[in-house]
């Protein structure tokens, strides 16, 4: 696999070459775990490859979604039903749309609810 974070970008969001993303997700967290990729695709966005970085900054007010990144699903008659369901997740709608989901998402997820310790050593 490439060490050049453009080309690991370039092969998670080529459907002909994506196959299992978790090996792409992690050598590109090994290589650039925040990048600004250059690809016209994802229209310059920085991708956040750690936990902790995506955590601290989806809890930034200040920090925005570019609902045009999902266009990279936007394969063709293939790919419609995934392509549908991206454009609905929580990270990429806009206020007010993302507010009704934003208010039950804490009552779920409370602070430390998914530490890895609590998690069935059976499914490792």
């Amino acid at each position: 696999m490439s060490a050049d974070p453009e080309q690991i970008i370039a092969d998670i969001i080529n459907p002909e070459t994506r196959g299992n993303l978790y090996p792409h997700y992690h050598a590109l967290r090994e290589v650039a775990p925040i990048h600004k990729t250059h690809n016209p695709i994802l229209h310059e966005a920085w991708v956040f490859t750690r936990h902790a970085d995506a955590d601290r900054l989806l809890r930034n007010p200040k920090a925005i979604s570019d609902r045009r990144t999902t266009e990279m699903y936007n394969v063709g008659a293939g790919g419609t039903e995934y392509y549908d369901m991206m454009k609905r997740m929580l990270l990429w709608l806009d206020p007010p749309d993302h507010q009704p989901s934003a208010r039950w998402w804490p009552a779920c997820s409370p602070p430390g609810r998914w530490r890895r310790s609590s998690w069935p050593s059976t499914t490792w």
